[in-house]
């Protein structure tokens, strides 16, 4: 069968008419219109941000657990080395793990806690807290190997605390 093609002449006013109306079709790609390509790539930028946040906050989460751990094998060592010195001369808790703080900007300590009135920078403080919650803190000058500041506290309520006469 042989194909004919035929030619509809358009009226030229009808061409006119067509040319000065805004034309309200969207083009499509690939079946889609415009505003669902653009929607769907604003989503797509978006999970990908969300997956780049998370893979970053991974990271960042692994570096600090990384670098606890070596600090905290670290400051255990150094607590059970100034538990073992300070022990000498004061009785310790034997059923407690100290936590190490060591003293950087004692004048601002100084500000803020009366515990911290006669420390130095390089001093450093053994914390022990029970499971009662119940603390004991020392205050200890490796440099002179002396104990400047010693206090416990006991839990009194929910959060509170109310020092110890020792």
């Amino acid at each position: 069968m042989a194909r004919v093609r035929i030619q509809v002449p358009i009226d030229q006013s009808k061409q006119q008419v067509a040319a000065a109306e805004p034309s309200l079709v969207v083009p499509r790609i690939h079946g889609l219109s415009k505003n669902t390509v653009i929607m769907a790539a604003v989503a797509l930028a978006v999970i990908l941000g969300f997956i780049f946040l998370l893979n970053d906050r991974n990271k960042l989460k692994e570096e600090v657990q990384k670098q606890f751990t070596s600090q905290s094998s670290d400051g255990q060592t150094d607590a059970l080395k100034y538990q073992e010195e300070i022990g000498k001369v004061v009785e310790l808790p034997t059923d407690l793990t100290p936590s190490l703080i060591p003293v950087k900007d004692a004048k601002k300590l100084a500000t803020e806690n009366a515990f911290f009135k006669n420390a130095q920078n390089g001093d450093v403080v053994l914390l022990y807290v029970s499971p009662d919650k119940s603390v004991r803190a020392i205050l200890y000058r490796p440099s002179t190997k002396k104990v400047v500041e010693a206090t416990s506290s006991a839990t009194v309520g929910a959060g509170t605390t109310a020092p110890v006469k020792q």
